[in-house]
């Protein structure tokens, strides 16, 4: 029965512990920076958002959209 640890731990991309609204942690994340996108904040109407791939501190992997005026997260894609 030789199956894959995620099955197990519950550990990958989609357990990803960074959560819309937190604010942005680039260094404590790991960030490396991803895309831009043209849409609204949800938090400060800003208007444009920057995507970043981050590794959060439990070493999961993620992409999240952060607004660079109020540095909320906006979204997980």
């Amino acid at each position: 029965m030789d199956r894959d640890m995620y099955e197990y731990t519950g550990r990958g991309t989609g357990d990803l512990s960074i959560l819309v609204g937190d604010s942005f942690k680039p260094i404590v994340w790991q960030a490396d920076y991803d895309m831009d996108f043209s849409s609204d904040c949800l938090f400060c109407h800003n208007e444009d958002l920057k995507g970043y791939q981050v590794v959060d501190e439990q070493g999961m992997s993620g992409k999240i959209a952060v607004c660079p005026s109020c540095l909320k997260v906006n979204a997980r894609y």
